[in-house]
């Protein structure tokens, strides 16, 4: 039984999906009101501040850390990278907190599910169904992390950098939806075969989305502060 994409989503869930691939990010275009304690309000001052920019970027070099894990199949240790980095984040920061809310809840169930038997199907339909469910908590949370971060960031390529983009949340409900029919499908003695093929078909969608690198990338260029 091949679960390929939660690594995949494992890597990026700390972000909620942040690092959109295109311009029509899910969430509102603009925030309204006053800026919350550490926002920076107005071009000339940057898209934020510094020590939101720094802690950011530590939770994005840290995704980088975790996809070579994941890659050479050090699951547990992929997942690790992510929640230690979380844990040095300043959760009083209004943004900061709405980035890292997948840390206490979706990350921290799959890492949780990477230290399961998955040694038969009948071990590994419990840990599908846990995944869907990890999926659709991602895809909740990164919904509510891009109002926040509508609200928080003014600056639009910034704001579009950091929000989880329709693309990204879409192929995690697939992922989702391939992950319950595989349960389902075991429990029925149904065509594992083909539910493992719609899975990795799902998981190949994921692992399609923009890299931990090229993320940070994208959020380097966009919301660095001032010099």
């Amino acid at each position: 039984m091949r679960f390929p994409a939660l690594t995949a989503v494992a890597a990026v869930l700390i972000f909620a999906g942040c690092g959109s691939d295109d311009p029509s990010a899910t969430g509102n275009s603009a925030g309204d009101g006053e800026p919350s304690a550490g926002q920076t309000k107005g071009v000339a001052d940057g898209p934020m501040t510094p020590r939101r920019y720094e802690q950011l970027e530590d939770l994005y070099e840290a995704g980088i850390e975790s996809e070579k894990a994941g890659a050479v199949g050090e699951f547990r240790a992929s997942t690790r990278i992510l929640l230690r980095a979380c844990d040095r984040v300043d959760r009083d920061d209004r943004l900061l907190a709405a980035v890292t809310l997948d840390c206490d809840q979706a990350l921290s169930e799959l890492h949780a599910i990477f230290g399961e038997d998955c040694s038969s199907p009948e071990s590994c339909a419990p840990l599908a169904r846990r995944g869907a469910r990890a999926a659709r908590q991602s895809i909740e949370t990164g919904r509510e992390t891009n109002d926040v971060i509508a609200d928080e960031v003014d600056d639009v390529a910034c704001r579009d950098a950091l929000m989880s983009s329709d693309r990204y949340l879409t192929a995690l409900s697939k992922l989702a939806d391939a992950l319950d029919d595989l349960a389902a499908t075991i429990d029925e003695n149904g065509d594992i075969d083909a539910a493992q093929a719609r899975l990795d078909r799902a998981s190949a969608a994921i692992e399609a989305l923009p890299s931990a690198r090229a993320m940070l990338r994208r959020f380097q260029r966009a919301c660095a502060p001032s010099a």
